[in-house]
């Protein structure tokens, strides 16, 4: 059993895993191009708009 997992059981603790997301609530309005090679830069103005999402799982304890 790995050194973390030893010390929440000796605690009663839990161990749990956290993710989060964003979602840009608007589509896209504009197509970019740039030469063969060459990145395409795109200059915004102004703050984003959208939603921002998380999670956390915690995983069954074993039986």
């Amino acid at each position: 059993m790995a050194v973390g997992k030893r010390l929440a059981a000796a605690q009663g603790a839990r161990i749990c895993f956290q993710d989060e997301a964003g979602q840009v609530m608007r589509p896209p309005v504009a197509k970019t191009w740039a030469r063969r090679g060459h990145t395409p830069v795109v200059e915004v103005c102004g703050k984003g708009s959208g939603w921002g999402t998380g999670m956390t799982l915690e995983p069954e304890p074993p039986r």
